[in-house]
């Protein structure tokens, strides 16, 4: 890169802030190689794992139909009810390529009887609409936050 010359003012050196765009062009496919979307891996079995996709999985009918479902699905433990605990359970998963859930975890539970009745609760769902990296269903990570609320 050639040496720049310094911003001036008042005569002195200074430091200035100065942007370069840059353009990138790709080379134009044909049609015919667009038709049909690239996999993201080759082999299914070892697919990573991903955290953000183009397209995030989500619950049959989106977020409302899904906090819906949790809300009439969750059953509040009895002696949590008798002991006043409530608070806020997140929990992981993995949605596989079909739609499946695996892999839940609680990340941040409140109590082990809250926390179990969240996990009972996510492996009751059904099938979710999968995510999807340059078209290809692929696992997602994702984290659910299942509120528990005495009234």
């Amino acid at each position: 890169m050639p040496k720049w010359t310094p911003g001036e003012q008042n005569g002195k050196a200074v430091s200035v802030k100065y942007t370069v765009p840059i353009t990138f062009r790709l080379p134009k496919e044909n049609k015919e190689s667009q038709a049909e979307p690239k996999p993201v891996y080759g082999d299914p079995s070892k697919a990573p794992i991903f955290t953000i996709v183009e397209e995030m999985p989500q619950f049959p009918g989106g977020p409302e139909a899904l906090f819906q479902y949790l809300s009439k699905k969750i059953k509040y433990p009895t002696d949590a009810v008798e002991h006043g605990i409530q608070g806020r359970v997140t929990c992981s998963f993995v949605v596989e390529r079909d739609g499946t859930l695996n892999d839940i975890q609680v990340l941040r539970g409140v109590d082990p009887s809250l926390d179990a009745e969240a996990v009972r609760v996510i492996q009751s769902m059904p099938k979710w609409i999968p995510g999807r990296q340059r078209s290809v269903p692929v696992p997602v990570k994702y984290s659910v936050p299942v509120t528990f609320r005495l009234q």
